[in-house]
């Protein structure tokens, strides 16, 4: 079998030398556009990845507090705080969780939960978006008394637990 040699064009070759040379980076050029475009086409060709299942409950949750359902709210974000202990939007789900439980007429699941979120993320910049009423209604929760659980209705735990 021969030995293929390469050719080697000193930088002083004549014009047809670098004509030769050119053209030799013209099929690069060409080769490496081509490879782009069937990578930009398989790229486009696969679906985008889903999001996690924490994030799509708590994106679900939160765009039914936005639209005024709560219960739809409560479900979702309920399911994040339920499911997934470690999830990384955990604090969120919280947060908007007691937010759907207090627009629904549910104080002490709202004060509980805020409860627990400022327990579990003491440090969370999502305590400074808590109103006063809020931060009143989980001192209250925190002491024991009894808060409304539906619209209007109070429970009393020692009376809840006697029975």
């Amino acid at each position: 079998m021969k030995r293929m040699r390469t050719l080697a064009l000193p930088a002083s070759a004549p014009l047809h030398h670098a004509a030769l040379r050119s053209a030799r980076w013209g099929i690069a050029a060409v080769l490496l556009a081509v490879l782009i475009a069937v990578r930009a086409h398989s790229a486009l060709a696969a679906p985008p990845p889903s999001p996690p299942a924490d994030s799509k409950a708590f994106l679900d949750g939160f765009r039914a507090y936005q639209q005024g359902d709560y219960a739809g709210s409560q479900l979702k974000l309920g399911e994040v705080v339920a499911r997934f202990p470690s999830s990384p939007v955990r604090d969120m789900a919280l947060y908007w969780l007691s937010r759907a439980c207090y627009r629904s007429g549910n104080q002490r699941d709202a004060a509980g939960y805020l409860s627990q979120l400022f327990r579990e993320y003491p440090g969370s910049p999502l305590k400074a978006l808590v109103n006063m009423e809020m931060m009143r209604l989980v001192t209250r929760y925190e002491h024991g008394e009894p808060l409304p659980t539906a619209a209007g209705t109070a429970v009393d735990s020692a009376a809840k637990s006697a029975v």
